[in-house]
C-alpha cells in the first residue's frame, strides 16, 4: 500500500450480522468517522427498536410450539408436512468422491443474463402471475432434476426476515434459510413446473418464522459430515441495499473478499444490488472445490442459461424437451443432428433415442478415456471409478467368454433405482425392511451352494431370515409382471443363478454387470451375483441423456 492508502477489515460473526446489516453499519462507521476528523462526537439518531426488543416480540407473537394453536406451532407441523419424506441427498454427478470431512474451500463461476433475456424472464413472470424469483428458481430445479435424474427438488433459499421498517437500521442476525421442495416431471411443461414454484414459494413465505436448525432438529434426517442436513443447493437473490461509501476528502472502494467458502454443494447467487435497470445481471455459482471442478460448474452455468433461452422463447416447452448440450457436447457423444432441425427436436427425448442405439461397451470406453478417475456410479456408500469399472467388466469379459458366453447371451442386471413397486403394497422404506430380512436369509442360504465364497452376514440377520422360511416358506415375496415369487421360490431360483455363474467362473470380489428390465428377473440376478460372492454393476437406461452425457464427457 502507498502511504496515503489505507484498509479497514472489519471481522464479524454470522450470529452478530446479517447481509442487510452491512449498510446501517456502514453508516454508522462514516457517521463516527465524519465527526472524529471535525472534532466531534458522533450524532447517531436513536434506533426506536434493539435486536432484544426483536427477539421478545417474535417470542411472544409465535408462542409456544407446545401449543397446538400457536403459530409456531403450526408453522413447524406445516414444514414437517411439507417435507416429509424429503430425499437425503441431491445426487448430482461429481468430479470427485466425498471426503469424510467436508471442506469449506470453494470457488466462483460468474456469468450474466443480459438486459434482453432478464427482461424476457420478467414478462413469463407476468404471465404466469408469478415473480422473477420464481421464474428463475423453477429453470434452476429443472437444471437439477435433469442433472440428477431425480424429480423431487429441494433447494434452500435466504429470506430477510426484516418484516418491520423499525428494523431496517438495526444491525443484527435475521435472516433464516428456506426449504423449498418442487416437483419437476419431464413429461410436464416448464408452466407446469413454474406454477409448482410459485405454490411452493408462497407457501415458504408464509412460514419463514420457524428457524432452519430448528427444522433440523425436527425433521431429523440423515446426518453426514459429507454434506448439508436438508438441502446441498441454494438460491438466493442478493437485493440488500448497497452500502454508499462517502466521506470528505477520500476515495472509499468496497473490496471483496478472495477466499470463497462454500457451506454448500452449488449456490447460485443472482446479484440485483449492482444490477442497472437497463444492463446486464451479475450471477455467480459458487461450489465446493473437494467435489467439483470449475469446468464443470461453467457447464452447470451453461446449460442454465440454455434452459432460460429456452424457456423464455416458449414457457410451454416440456421439460424434457429442453435441449441443455452444447453443439460441442453432441459431438463428443457421436449424436449427429441435422443443423436445420428445431431447437425442440433436440430434447432429451431425441438424445436418449441416439444413446439407446449405441453398444454400452462403446459408452464406456469413452467414459474411461475421458475421464477415467471420476466416478461412474455410487452404491450402498462404494463409489466406482471409469477406470475400476471398465478393468472389472474387461476381466470379466474374458472370463465369460473363455466359458462359451457369446454376443447373443445376457447376464442379468440389477438397478437399485428401481426396487420400490416390485413388492406388492409396500412402499419404498416398507420394501426396504422387507427385502432386508429377505436378502439375509437368500445369502446366507447360499453359503453352502457357492462353497463357503460368501462373505458371512450377522447370525441374527440369518437367524430371522430362516425363522421367516420355516413359519411361511409360501409367503408372497416378490411380485411384477404378472408373476409371483414366494420365499422357496425366490431363493431357488437365485440359488439356480448363482451355481451357474460360479461354474463359469465367477469369484468372490468379481464384477457381473446386470442389464435387463424391471422385473423378477432383475431381483434373481441381483441375489444370485451376491451368493456367488461377486458384486454387481447396476446400470440404468431409465437416466436422462444429459447425465449419461456428464458422465461420458466428465
Amino acid at each position: 500500500l502507498e502511504s496515503t492508502e489505507h484498509v479497514v477489515v472489519i471481522v464479524i460473526h454470522h450470529i452478530s450480522a446479517d447481509g442487510g446489516s452491512m449498510a446501517p453499519l456502514a453508516r454508522d462507521l462514516l457517521t463516527a468517522y465524519s465527526a472524529r476528523m471535525a472534532g466531534g462526537q458522533p450524532g447517531w439518531t436513536p434506533l426506536p427498536v434493539q435486536f432484544a426488543d426483536f427477539a421478545l416480540w417474535q417470542r411472544e407473537v409465535l408462542g409456544s410450539e407446545d401449543d397446538s394453536t400457536s403459530p409456531a406451532s403450526k408453522q413447524l407441523e406445516y414444514w414437517k408436512d411439507t417435507l416429509a419424506d424429503l430425499p437425503t441427498l441431491l445426487d448430482l454427478p461429481l468430479d470427485r468422491q466425498r471426503t469424510p470431512h467436508r471442506s469449506p474451500q470453494g470457488a466462483r463461476v460468474e456469468f450474466e443474463i443480459d438486459a434482453e433475456q432478464k427482461a424476457a424472464l420478467a414478462e413469463v413472470a407476468r404471465r404466469h402471475n408469478a415473480t422473477v424469483f420464481m421464474v428463475v428458481h423453477a429453470a434452476f430445479a429443472v437444471l437439477l432434476s435433469r442433472m440428477s435424474g431425480t424429480e423431487d427438488i429441494a433447494l434452500g433459499t435466504p429470506v430477510g426476515g426484516r418484516g418491520d421498517a423499525a428494523l431496517d437500521d438495526l444491525v443484527g442476525m435475521f435472516v433464516n434459510t428456506l426449504v423449498l421442495r418442487t416437483k419437476v416431471a419431464q413429461s410436464a411443461t416448464f408452466g407446469d413446473v413454474l406454477e409448482s414454484a410459485r405454490e411452493t414459494d408462497l407457501g415458504a413465505f408464509e412460514h419463514t418464522d420457524v428457524p432452519f436448525e430448528r427444522l433440523v432438529e425436527a425433521l431429523a434426517p440423515v446426518r453426514s459430515n459429507t454434506y448439508a442436513p436438508l438441502v446441498q443447493v441454494m438460491l438466493t437473490f442478493q437485493n440488500n441495499e448497497t452500502a454508499r461509501l462517502e466521506l470528505p476528502g477520500l476515495t472509499v472502494t468496497a473490496l471483496d473478499s478472495e477466499a470463497t467458502l462454500a457451506k454448500f454443494d452449488l449456490t447460485l447467487a443472482i446479484d440485483e444490488q449492482g444490477a442497472e435497470a437497463q444492463g446486464p445481471t451479475r450471477a455467480v455459482l459458487t461450489y465446493a472445490a473437494d467435489i467439483f471442478d470449475e469446468a464443470t460448474v461453467a457447464k452447470y452455468a451453461d446449460r442454465f442459461q440454455r434452459i432460460l433461452d429456452a424457456v423464455v422463447a416458449d414457457s410451454s416447452v416440456v421439460v424434457g424437451d429442453i435441449d441443455i448440450l452444447s453443439a460441442d457436447e453432441h459431438a463428443e457423444l457421436d449424436i449427429h443432428i441435422e443443423s436445420e432441425a428445431p431447437v425442440a427436436s433436440l430434447g432429451s427425448h431425441s438424445v436418449a433415442e441416439e444413446l439407446a442405439a449405441k453398444p454400452l461397451p462403446e459408452l464406456l470406453d469413452a467414459a474411461a478415456s475421458i475421464n477415467p478417475d471420476g466416478i461412474a456410479l455410487s452404491h450402498n456408500g462404494i463409489d466406482v471409478t471409469y477406470r475400476q469399472w471398465h478393468e472389472k467388466s474387461g476381466e470379466l469379459a474374458k472370463t465369460l467368454a473363455s466359458v462359451g458366453v457369446g454376443p447373443e447371451a445376457a447376464v442379468t442386471v440389477a438397478l437399485s433405482t428401481l426396487l420400490p413397486g416390485l413388492l406388492e403394497g409396500a412402499s419404498g422404506e416398507g420394501f426396504a425392511d422387507q427385502f432386508a430380512g429377505m436378502l439375509a436369509g437368500v445369502i446366507a442360504e447360499a453359503t453352502s451352494a457357492s462353497d463357503g465364497r460368501v462373505n458371512a452376514l450377522p447370525v441374527d440377520l440369518i437367524e430371522c431370515w430362516h425363522e421367516q422360511v420355516s413359519l411361511d416358506p409360501e409367503t408372497l415375496a416378490l411380485a411384477g409382471n404378472g408373476s409371483r415369487l414366494s420365499r422357496r421360490e425366490l431363493n431357488t431360483r437365485a440359488n439356480q443363478v448363482a451355481h451357474e455363474l460360479v461354474a463359469r467362473g465367477v469369484r468372490p470380489d468379481d464384477v457381473v454387470a446386470l442389464v435387463v428390465p424391471r422385473s423378477i428377473e432383475w431381483i434373481v440376478g441381483m441375489l444370485a451375483t451376491w451368493k456367488a460372492g461377486a458384486a454387481y454393476a447396476p446400470i440404468d437406461p431409465a437416466y436422462p441423456a444429459e447425465r449419461i452425457a456428464a458422465m461420458v464427457e466428465d
